[in-house]
């Protein structure tokens, strides 16, 4: 079957995670990606992850610091479509390596480049290193309490970040090309990344230093409440569970199931989970840590996916990656690697019904494919390899790139929403619909205003017929939908795939699912905290010695309750922000297809893998699962 990238000749002179695990999702989906390497090798070649990181692709060892080999870069280039490379600004300028320079060459050429804070300012020169940005960024002082520790995050959110939104840069960079004929220069910031992944947090402290009124566009929770919502819990056998019952119903579920009903009797709890006064809040949190204590975690989760509560249990990323959720999704592929022979590795990051992702190439040996690769430029000529481009002219170069396209928005809460409004970014049209009774991010505006950003919005019942016969109109229009619901309740709003299809084949249609449309997990409800949970990213924040308690050590609720905080901190990296950044390239990718070819299709992004990707050195084993 054929690759949304099939025939995409890309020159990748990255080094490190970012430009690697992006030139990595372009061969995943067909580009034939040639990685250029200093003499002795890459310098990342000797982390564990490399091998992922550079699965499907060819190597050339050149010098760009040697007039010869500089030589042989610019004939690369011109009989290539995209040139990543993240150097410190001005050194490719430098050795006329430069867009001025290449783009003379091959004017056709998407020239991108990766830095830490862009290419201009006084950081300009910092080192394209995920830790400076987070750190510059804010992003490591804790929200809340004063005189609190730096904490670093270990999960490399920037270098991730910044990795998608090249892919969903070059993406909409190639549609232009397609209208135009032109290439242009691309620029990702790890920093501009990391903003994105916490904009809640920006504007929550916006209202903490009194910036802006609390509740406008951040919390309308006042810092220092009790969330009831996402509370780690311990069970009857030491194990621990992360709850995340984030709407009304969710959470009256988990009082029944846990014989807390009665608390909606009682004036002082019958508001949870959203209980303002403090100390009765506290006391309702111990009635939950108490409660849980009545089962195991296998009794619970059993209990839980039977009666509709959100939560699960923790596990390290070796665990999620042998978990049958995973495995459900195709989320490992094996590898056979000339370094180190049979490998588990993380698969596709989207699952695209009519063009799936293609992996199964190792990484390559040092310098394996130099001479036939400079070889075959002995007298070639400028032949980047895209059919679809037309010289159109200045005046019909569009102002976004993907200007012209309507995506609707039916998705609700953070991940999927946040993920669409980085088409909006793009110059999509993007509609946002949303219900007469929306729960949109309940208890909060935590988000909401990226979540909204660059929309229209509009409000339709679509549980009447005046309802659908609207949406069916603007169904027919639209190169795109997305939405997060859960079992049947697109069929029922008449959103599932099979009736959309029937009003517009081409559509590009994504479910921005948690767990996925099928396997043991399908159908169940997962919000924010459940994606780091699953994904190992916690216990490795945790780190070494720091573990959680021993199931057979028994804690009083004083423990548990500052165990569970513990807890929840190493599991605050921003998972929802991160999934969005899946749902961004998904939707990226797809529409690109979409106006290359006309083709619609069935795509599903995943809460638990776009997490797995941040995992880093950690997602892969060189022993095959059992």
């Amino acid at each position: 079957m054929p690759t949304i990238l099939d025939g995409l000749k890309v020159l990748d002179l990255t080094e490190g995670m970012a430009g690697s695990l992006a030139t990595m999702v372009l061969s995943d989906n067909g580009a034939d990606v040639v990685k250029i390497e200093r003499p002795k090798g890459d310098p990342y070649r000797t982390t564990p992850a490399w091998i992922m990181w550079n699965r499907g692709k060819k190597s050339v060892v050149l010098d760009i610091h040697t007039k010869t080999d500089q030589d042989q870069i610019k004939k690369l280039a011109t009989n290539s479509d995209v040139l990543i490379e993240n150097f410190k600004p001005g050194i490719f300028d430098s050795l006329g390596l430069g867009y001025q320079d290449l783009s003379k060459l091959n004017p056709s050429l998407i020239y991108c480049s990766m830095t830490s804070f862009g290419s201009e300012g006084p950081y300009k020169k910092f080192k394209p290193y995920n830790g400076i940005t987070e750190a510059k960024s804010g992003s490591f002082l804790p929200r809340g309490r004063a005189g609190s520790r730096p904490v670093y995050r270990v999960r490399p959110r920037g270098d991730y970040g910044s990795a998608m939104m090249m892919v969903q840069g070059i993406a909409a960079a190639l549609r232009v090309r397609d209208m135009t004929g032109k290439g242009q220069r691309l620029e990702s910031t790890t920093f501009a990344a990391v903003v994105f992944t916490d904009s809640s947090g920006a504007t929550a402290r916006q209202a903490e230093l009194g910036m802006m009124a609390d509740g406008l566009g951040g919390r309308t929770r006042t810092v220092g409440s009790v969330n009831l919502s996402y509370l780690n819990v311990r069970c009857k056998d030491g194990q621990w569970l992360q709850l995340a019952n984030l709407t009304t119903r969710l959470f009256a579920n988990l009082m029944r199931v846990s014989g807390l009903e009665w608390i909606y009797q009682d004036p002082r709890f019958k508001s949870a989970p959203r209980i303002e006064n403090r100390e009765e809040a506290l006391e309702m949190r111990r009635l939950i840590y108490q409660a849980m204590q009545a089962k195991t975690l296998d009794e619970w989760l059993k209990i839980f996916k039977d009666e509709d509560v959100c939560g699960d249990q923790y596990l390290t990323t070796q665990q999620a990656m042998d978990h049958p959720y995973i495995s459900e999704l195709n989320g490992v592929v094996s590898i056979n690697d000339p370094h180190v022979g049979e490998t588990q590795q993380i698969g596709p990051l989207v699952r695209f019904a009519k063009t799936p992702s293609e992996i199964h190439r190792p990484s390559p040996l040092l310098g394996e494919h130099t001479k036939d690769i400079l070889h075959s430029l002995d007298g070639a000529k400028n032949n980047p390899t895209n059919p679809l481009i037309t010289e159109t002219g200045e005046s019909n170069i569009p102002k976004h790139p993907f200007e012209g396209m309507l995506l609707l928005d039916f998705s609700t809460f953070n991940a999927a929403p946040q993920g669409a409004s980085l088409i909006a970014d793009l110059g999509a049209r993007v509609i946002k619909v949303e219900g007469p009774t929306s729960e949109d991010a309940p208890g909060g505006k935590i988000g909401k205003g990226r979540t909204f950003q660059s929309k229209e919005n509009m409000v339709v019942d679509l549980k009447t017929p005046e309802g659908r016969k609207i949406m069916a109109k603007l169904i027919a229009k639209a190169d795109g939908m997305l939405h997060n619901m859960r079992g049947n309740t697109p069929s029922r709003l008449g959103l599932d795939y099979e009736t959309v299809s029937k009003i517009n084949p081409n559509i590009v249609y994504l479910y921005a699912a948690s767990y996925g449309s099928s396997g043991p997990g399908a159908g169940r409800a997962a919000f924010h905290p459940i994606a780091g949970c699953l994904s190992g990213g916690p216990l490795w924040q945790l780190g070494k010695g720091n573990g959680m308690p021993p199931c057979d050590s028994p804690l009083t609720i004083e423990e548990i309750e500052e165990w569970s905080e513990k807890i929840m901190a190493a599991n605050e990296s921003l998972p929802d922000q991160n999934s969005a950044k899946g749902v961004g390239t998904a939707l990226a990718l797809a529409l690109y297809h979409k106006s290359r070819t006309g083709e619609g299709q069935y795509l599903e992004s995943h809460m638990v893998v776009s997490n797995l990707y941040l995992e880093d050195d950690k997602l892969l084993s060189t022993q095959p699962t059992g």
